[in-house]
């Protein structure tokens, strides 16, 4: 049996297969990051809430979720110059199945590297687009408002002393909460927001 060298045409063909598998990486990657800053922007407002008993300030919330996006793109960028940096020092040896395994082990390193880069020039996009930024601001006010009011009906045996009055006019303020969400979501679902 004769092995020939593959064809440009399979070459495209596995070119175009890295491609894919490299986007849906990266996209993966991009709803992790997006999790992670939702959770930091909430964090920090809550603790900003709490801690600090500073009101609502939309600027303030901006600067601190682009002071996030800057916090996971130095994180990422310096993850894929780490696993640069182990891929370059990765030696491909021996024959067989133990070859197969270290290339195996390079291409895996390499593909987390082009993932973390995709990823990160995606956060770089969004750094500079307002809107994405007001997304991130909006979508941690309705956070933090939504574990603050937890907070407020779960207190640990708060509910049992409250009168019926008292629970009336809390649960209330909850379905108002509620309404108001569920306007913004159908209003961000009528402008077809695709997130960043």
């Amino acid at each position: 049996m004769r092995f020939l060298p593959p064809s440009p045409a399979a070459d495209a063909a596995d070119a175009q297969f890295s491609r894919e598998i490299l986007e849906q990486h990266v996209s993966e990657g991009v709803l992790v990051a997006r999790s992670a800053l939702r959770l930091a922007v909430k964090n920090g407002v809550i603790m900003s809430t709490l801690r600090d008993a500073r009101p609502w300030s939309t600027d303030e919330v901006t600067t601190l979720a682009r002071e996030a996006v800057d916090s996971l793109i130095a994180e990422l960028s310096a993850t894929a110059e780490r696993l640069d940096a182990e891929a370059a020092a990765h030696p491909v040896r021996g024959r067989g199945r133990r070859r197969h395994d270290a290339e195996r082990e390079l291409s895996r390193l390499e593909l987390r590297a082009r993932t973390a880069r995709g990823v990160v020039q995606r956060l770089r996009r969004m750094r500079t687009d307002d809107s994405a930024i007001a997304r991130l601001v909006e979508t941690a006010r309705d956070d933090t408002l939504t574990e603050l009011t937890k907070a407020r009906l779960f207190a640990e045996h708060e509910f049992a002393n409250q009168s019926a009055d008292e629970r009336r006019i809390a649960m209330e303020g909850v379905a108002a909460d509620l309404l108001d969400l569920r306007e913004r979501l159908d209003a961000m679902r009528e402008l077809g927001d695709s997130g960043w």
